[in-house]
């Protein structure tokens, strides 16, 4: 996850993920909070997808931010190949406890 998205941050994406609310952007305005429709059911297979960070700005705060806001793990760039594979085979076998 981009943590510095335009628009919506990767923290704030992260959230909703972690939380199952649904966000509208409207054209004009700010973003509507709304609840999934569906009981819940999505909302328990996104919460449960793996989050890693990955972020250009590597100060001091950012790793907890981001543990924070329920991603899983934390990249700084430029990303190297070798970690970035390390990344995906740690956490593609697992599941949020």
């Amino acid at each position: 996850m981009d943590v510095q998205m335009p628009v919506m941050d990767g923290c704030e994406a992260t959230r909703i993920l972690r939380t199952g609310r649904e966000y509208v952007l409207e054209e004009d305005g700010p973003m509507e909070k709304k609840g999934l429709a569906d009981g819940g059911g999505r909302k328990g297979r996104l919460s449960d997808i793996p989050v890693i960070a990955m972020t250009a700005s590597a100060i001091q705060g950012d790793r907890e931010k981001c543990h924070e806001a329920g991603m899983d793990d934390y990249l700084a760039k430029p990303v190297e190949k070798a970690k970035l594979e390390e990344m995906l085979v740690k956490w593609a076998s697992r599941r949020r406890d």
